[in-house]
């Protein structure tokens, strides 16, 4: 299981659960259930297009930037396997130095025509310095972004990029640019429980 879902090791594995749920997977196990355990929904892509947060957007330059932090390919298709990613990272949190800003972004660049891209969960930083090891560096350039905010469960944001996608890029008369997209974790939000807000940051000219 652990190797399936993205880590060395069990030992890794066994950290990254802990820090998500309190408990070992071994204490579960003897407890023989997880209905105590605050779990995240899945994410899903919907097959209609409507948005859970603010569909107007705020017009926002930003950048240079380089974040730190831990990439992989991901896929729509498979887009559930993304908070896994994510409580990863928070495991190696606190070993980044030079952090600009304290709230997780993720940077998501080469977006292909079925559905698969590079996805960074990360800090920004001042500078890169030293970077552990596993974790990489990413320059964002400066760029104008369409920012928008998702107040649902994080589990629900496909919802809102459908819209963002189907409905605000058609009629808005904004060309989207290839540069990354951005996503930033607003301060009220709370990993274990996928609530609080992400706004999501399309670059566009």
């Amino acid at each position: 299981m652990a190797l399936d879902t993205g880590y060395a090791s069990h030992e890794a594995f066994s950290r990254a659960f802990k820090a998500q749920f309190d408990r070992t997977p071994e204490a579960v196990r003897k407890h023989g259930t997880t209905k105590e355990l605050k779990m995240m929904k899945p994410a899903s892509v919907p097959n209609t297009a409507s948005a859970n947060g603010s569909i107007e957007p705020r017009i926002e330059k930003q950048g240079p930037l380089t974040v730190v932090g831990l990439s992989r390919q991901q896929s729509l298709a498979n887009a559930q396997a993304i908070p896994g990613q994510w409580q990863q990272f928070m495991t190696r949190y606190e070993e980044i130095d030079n952090k600009a800003e304290p709230i997780p972004v993720s940077v998501t660049t080469d977006m292909d025509g079925d559905g698969n891209f590079s996805y960074l969960t990360g800090v920004i930083v001042s500078s890169a310095g030293m970077l552990p090891k596993g974790l990489v560096a990413q320059s964002v350039p400066a760029q104008t972004y369409a920012v928008f905010t998702h107040s649902a469960h994080v589990s629900e944001i496909p919802r809102t990029y459908a819209a963002i996608w189907d409905q605000w890029v058609p009629q808005s008369g904004k060309v989207v640019s290839g540069g990354p997209c951005l996503e930033k974790h607003l301060p009220t939000f709370n990993p274990r429980t996928g609530l609080g807000g992400i706004e999501i940051w399309i670059p566009v000219m």
